[in-house]
């Protein structure tokens, strides 16, 4: 049984993930790009295998289409680096001001 389950089953909640509202758009919109790059490779991947291509071919592409996923993921992911970095921030500073 994964964890969540076991949590909810004994009554145990986690309150949501909250960021600052002036984050929190650009962070959906980031993880939002992320899980679509990451889909789009998904499928293309499946095309691949699935396609009749040679296996030397077949390998060769799917060392192009790696590549691209991790060049288009990589502005992406040093945002959401950034993001989260600010978010520990303004947490921080919530945290000193309210002590």
């Amino acid at each position: 049984m994964p964890l969540h389950e076991r949590d909810a089953a004994v009554g145990v909640r986690h309150a949501p993930r909250m960021y600052p509202p002036e984050l929190q758009p650009m962070i959906q919109d980031t993880l939002h790009t992320l899980a679509n790059i990451d889909f789009e490779h998904e499928t293309d991947v499946t095309r691949l295998i699935e396609s009749s291509m040679s296996p030397a071919l077949k390998a060769s592409v799917m060392q192009k289409l790696v590549a691209r996923h991790r060049e288009r993921r990589e502005p992406y992911v040093q945002l959401l680096t950034s993001l989260r970095a600010q978010v520990t921030q303004v947490t921080r500073s919530m945290a000193s001001e309210a002590a």
